[in-house]
């Protein structure tokens, strides 16, 4: 007889389930910092502004940017207008001595240029320096001796492209006030096909820095550009690109602004028969007809229309990218092309503007090392060392307001006068203390008293004779 089969102790087993693998779809997620309106399908996946991302920097080597400031007018121009602008008015030193004696320096030297070349270097590849000439005993790569400052002999502009920053000797020192600053630049030049190096000194040259890398981390950004800056036609380089494009495509729309249409009878025919040489000998017929008679000599059945293409929103769209360029580059229309922006602007006020942003140029990059270099060159003329000077004003007036101003000063100047006077006369205010703070003490006469007759004296009668 045949067992009957147990039952397995404990519980039956469970079905269990085994999940079927889907496939996985891309979920959209939205940006926090956006408006979502999912009816409309704005900030959603729908929405084909969400997929606008900015694509990796193109860095743009030395060579580039060499053939662009040789071979492009504009980039020429966004290069060197600030740096000019800055140094155009020079500057004015506040101590009449310093000022008789370092102007005569500078005009040896030819400051002026050194800066504004030291400048554009700095625009144009990130970084410059203008080492200085100085005859104090020691050689270039050791530290100056301020006490011994004999003369400066030069100042000789290097751009950052002849500066190998990787071989160069930094300040490690975290608690150096100098600390990630050069101590000593390798520089290398070529001087008739030949390299020279030399290690020079941080204390003998004049450094100029252009705007900071943001983030030093940046894989795509060399150890040259992280020390000396960003190159000023970096930022700019796709507007200026887009324009130089479309200024190339007009000048391609340019050749085929005239343009002509020939229709000829079976000219499907001729073509299938294979009589393309037939078609191309008429065709040349026809060009010197044209070339000869200034006609185009046809058949009857044969018929030319002239085509013209439209020119008519071109000054518009050139327009647009000027503007464009002016904002990226923060320059004026006026200053970088010559053109008043149109409407009612005559450009003024955007020269008052871009002169304010000069002159933000002028304390932050130029100001500390023209302040070192007139600092040496003080302690070579037993000067204070701390010179005072402020840079001269970029505004120039016209002469309507030249005169409007001078107007105002004499009614001014009057009226402070009058005032001076009334307090005189009051005895509010002694004559001499105002002439001297005026610096006319010298010309100053006490005024004589004026002659007064006393009056009579009433005689008394005598007692007496009463």
């Amino acid at each position: 007889m045949a067992e009957t089969p147990k039952r397995p102790r404990g519980r039956p087993p469970k079905t269990i389930d085994i999940p079927v693998e889907t496939p996985k779809q891309d979920v959209f997620h939205a940006d926090a910092s956006q408006w979502i309106n999912v009816l409309s399908g704005l900030g959603t996946a729908r929405d084909k502004t969400v997929y606008t991302r900015f694509g990796q920097a193109n860095i743009i080597d030395h060579t580039e940017l060499t053939q662009l400031y040789l071979a492009e007018g504009l980039a020429t121009r966004i290069v060197r207008s600030v740096p000019e602008d800055a140094t155009r008015e020079w500057v004015w030193f506040n101590d009449e001595k310093v000022k008789t004696i370092l102007d005569k320096e500078n005009a040896r030297l030819n400051s002026e240029y050194a800066i504004t070349e030291a400048g554009v270097y700095a625009h144009l590849y990130g970084g410059a320096i203008v080492l200085m000439g100085i005859l104090d005993g020691r050689t270039i790569d050791q530290p100056v001796n301020e006490k011994a400052i004999r003369d400066v002999a030069y100042l000789r502009v290097i751009d950052s492209t002849c500066i190998d920053i990787t071989s160069s000797e930094f300040d490690m020192d975290m608690s150096s006030p100098t600390f990630g600053k050069v101590i000593r630049y390798k520089v290398r030049q070529v001087i008739n096909n030949q390299y020279i190096e030399q290690m020079i000194h941080a204390s003998r040259v004049l450094e100029f820095k252009s705007d900071a890398v943001p983030s030093q981390i940046y894989a795509g950004v060399t150890q040259e550009t992280k020390y000396w800056g960003i190159p000023k036609l970096q930022s700019i380089y796709s507007t200026l690109s887009a324009h130089g494009s479309i200024l190339q495509n007009i000048s391609n729309i340019l050749y085929e602004f005239n343009s002509g249409t020939y229709k000829l009878k079976n000219l499907g025919q001729l073509l299938a028969a294979g009589n393309e040489d037939l078609l191309m000998k008429r065709m040349r017929a026809i060009q010197a007809g044209t070339s000869t008679l200034n006609a185009r000599i046809l058949d009857t059945e044969e018929f030319y229309q002239k085509d013209f293409t439209s020119l008519s929103s071109l000054d518009q769209l050139i327009g647009v990218y000027m503007l464009q360029l002016c904002g990226v580059a923060n320059i004026p229309m006026v200053r970088l092309f010559g053109k008043s922006p149109s409407g009612f602007s005559s450009g003024e006020y955007d020269i008052k503007n871009y002169y304010d942003s000069v002159e933000v140029y002028q304390r932050t990059k130029l100001a500390p090392p023209m302040r070192y270099l007139f600092k040496i060159l003080a302690l070579k003329n037993k000067l204070d060392p701390d010179v005072d000077f402020e840079f001269n004003s970029l505004y120039q007036l016209n002469e309507t307001e030249k005169a409007e101003l001078a107007k105002t000063e004499a009614q001014t100047a009057q009226i402070l006068a009058s005032t001076e006077q009334t307090y005189i006369d009051l005895g509010i205010r002694d004559g001499y203390e105002v002439a001297k703070e005026h610096g006319w003490e010298d010309e100053y006469e006490e005024p004589e008293p004026e002659e007064t007759n006393p009056p009579p004296v009433k005689e008394e009668p005598d007692a007496g004779t009463e």
